[in-house]
């Protein structure tokens, strides 16, 4: 992973435009939310159970990428931020941060409180749980309906 110093020269363009996805990609899920739910009101078909999974889809993976939006903003991980002036924000002088992906986690050295806060890894973890199980009832429920649409057709 490229360095603080390494990024100031213009090798991290790459990874600067990925943690600005990852900052946007909340505001994208939202819209994906809010389009769900206005066509879950208009459908009163067979297809609502689908259609109301993958609402739920939806809003856990908006649950989820807002939790990790939060652990990355807590921490020292924004390339834009120097680990010295992050931790200068909260009282260190050492510029040595520990950091973990996963549980997402950021401690400026030696003996550093937890920066990232404690309600990120529990919704970053149910948002992803709930986000698989609800496309896996999304699926399911579609492939219901459709071999009950094709099991009616069979008998006309």
């Amino acid at each position: 992973m490229p360095t603080n110093a390494s990024l100031a020269s213009g090798d991290g363009d790459l990874l600067v435009l990925v943690e600005l996805l990852s900052l946007v990609s909340p505001l994208v899920l939202l819209v994906v939310v809010l389009v769900l739910t206005v066509r879950l009101l208009r459908s009163r078909r067979d297809g609502a159970p689908a259609a109301g999974c993958a609402l739920a889809t939806a809003t856990a993976a908006f649950a989820a990428s807002c939790a990790y939006v939060g652990g990355r903003l807590a921490g020292p991980g924004l390339s834009w931020i120097t680990d010295e002036k992050w931790c200068g924000l909260h009282g260190f002088t050492a510029a040595v941060v520990e950091r973990t992906s996963f549980p997402m986690s950021a401690h400026c050295a030696p003996g550093g409180d937890e920066l990232v806060p404690v309600w990120v890894n529990p919704v970053l973890v149910g948002g992803t749980l709930a986000t698989v199980l609800a496309l896996a009832a999304g699926l399911a429920a579609h492939l219901r309906v459709r071999a009950r649409s094709g099991a009616r057709g069979q008998q006309s």
